[in-house]
């Protein structure tokens, strides 16, 4: 029951607009309320998620009070009492300060709580927060088994692959509307709105897709289930690699094919050593038809636009127009920041105070798309949430991120090429917002869990006495 709630809820936020739409959120926050009451209720029990003949293979049993021991809890119930009350300490306006001849936003109610430009806005984060806390929490204590994980993230590999086989089509079609409904005047890509956000959901699910592909090619001895998943993986990556470029987002392409090179380098070093000739001269012809598939798909539908998107990288005048835009969000930010240092000033509200901070001889800047974000997602968060609010998210990454840097990564492509996506959404978040959309928060916080419960349930496999030597984890 689990497996199935945490996976509507997956389904649901990737597919309704990445979850940014606002008549139809609701749907995320009960799904996520949802999978806590089950959780509560499993752990009451005394029972877990997994079968009784696999509980054995995580050396704890879970229980309600290892949840409430767990520190991610307790993050997660400061930071959502943090959200409540810039929720509840919200309602500023802007008025005219005669003393200082400027325009200012009023005091909150009470000055020294946490507070918010405008409630509705403030409610929204409960939307993009509530979820992936909840996801963690289900993980680390709901699936307790390999075999539970790995299910998990199979149905956010297929989703994403027909998310991806949805969106060439609707890309091939020439429709202007969002799942031929909603209008867009920019460019978009499947279900999300913003082509950066489609970019880089499909980047971080390619990752994952690649590191189940070389896992079943390293440790799955059952030929015809390892045929099978196999062939479903490989045609999820396809996808998944073709809507990275039909998003026409440069980084994201650089960043997709980096990760190509790196699979074939650890496929070289690794995978060649296990594999005789013959394996792996179908290795190199797999890898040889995948890449080739991938150009003509992309050059048959949109080369053009994938070229003139990769040449603006090479424009030393877009991009010193970019950079330039960007470095006066970052800096506003921060004086943002350098007023409201511990609490921010409430979701969104970095857009409404941007004008009041930015310099007069900035303000043209601010009549392009898209200024209502600082395209620093750190900065914004900092910005908006403070040190208090930023503090207990990545305080909340430390807990995840753990067990991780306690396992060799690179024995097990299951946990390295998910982490790899990890990083690459982070570097482009530098210059991008992929953390500003329901969707991704999801799906990064879902991978990062699970991959530390995966490294977890490994190094305890291999160090159980059953067989009285190291085993070989998968």
């Amino acid at each position: 029951m689990m497996l199935i709630l945490l996976s509507l809820l997956v389904v649901y936020t990737t597919w309704m607009r990445g979850g940014s739409s606002h008549g139809y959120q609701p749907p995320i926050i009960w799904l996520s309320f949802f999978c806590l009451v089950l959780l509560f209720l499993q752990l009451t029990a005394g029972r877990s998620a997994a079968r009784n003949d696999q509980a054995v293979v995580s050396g704890v049993r879970h229980s309600l009070s290892g949840l409430l021991k767990d520190p991610l809890f307790a993050i997660a119930g400061l930071f959502f009492v943090f959200l409540a009350l810039q929720w509840y300490n919200g309602g500023r306006f802007i008025y005219f300060n005669q003393i200082d001849s400027s325009w200012s936003f009023s005091e909150p109610v009470i000055p020294f709580l946490p507070s918010s430009i405008r409630k509705k806005e403030a409610a929204e984060m409960f939307v993009w927060f509530l979820p992936a806390f909840t996801a963690a929490l289900c993980i680390r204590h709901g699936l307790s088994t390999r075999s539970g994980i790995r299910t998990l993230l199979s149905v956010c590999i297929i989703n994403a692959g027909l998310l991806g086989l949805f969106g060439v089509i609707q890309f091939l079609s020439g429709t202007r509307n969002v799942l031929w409904t909603w209008p867009q005047k920019t460019h978009f890509y499947a279900s999300f709105s913003y082509q950066n956000h489609s970019g880089e959901f499909f980047l971080i699910m390619f990752c994952l897709s690649v590191g189940f592909l070389l896992r079943y090619l390293l440790f799955d001895k059952t030929a015809r289930r390892r045929l099978m998943w196999l062939g479903v993986f490989s045609a999820a990556s396809l996808f998944a690699l073709i809507s990275v470029h039909l998003s026409l987002v440069a980084a994201s392409t650089i960043f997709v094919w980096a990760v190509m090179a790196i699979g074939v380098v650890y496929a070289c070093v690794i995978v060649f050593r296990r594999f005789p000739p013959v394996m792996r001269l179908n290795l190199i012809v797999g890898v040889v038809i995948f890449s080739c598939l991938t150009f003509y798909a992309v050059s048959g539908t949109a080369r053009e636009k994938v070229a003139r998107e990769l040449a603006g990288m090479a424009d030393s005048k877009e991009l010193a127009k970019d950079f330039t835009t960007r470095w006066w969000q970052v800096v506003t930010a921060k004086q943002i920041w350098n007023d409201n240092k511990w609490f921010g000033v409430g979701g969104w509200g970095y857009r409404h105070l941007v004008g009041t901070y930015m310099p007069d001889k900035a303000w043209v800047l601010l009549k392009e798309a898209g200024r209502a974000n600082v395209h620093n997602d750190f900065m914004q968060y900092l910005a908006e949430f403070g040190v208090v609010g930023l503090g207990l998210i990545l305080l909340a990454v430390a807990v995840l991120l753990w067990p991780i840097l306690r396992y060799p990564m690179w024995n097990h492509p299951l946990i390295l090429f998910p982490m790899l996506g990890i990083l690459m959404t982070c570097l482009h978040s530098a210059i991008d917002l992929p953390f500003r959309n329901v969707a991704i928060i999801l799906s990064w916080t879902i991978i990062l869990a699970a991959a530390g419960e995966y490294a977890k349930l490994t190094a305890f496999r291999r160090r159980t006495p059953r067989t009285g030597q190291h085993t070989s984890g998968s």
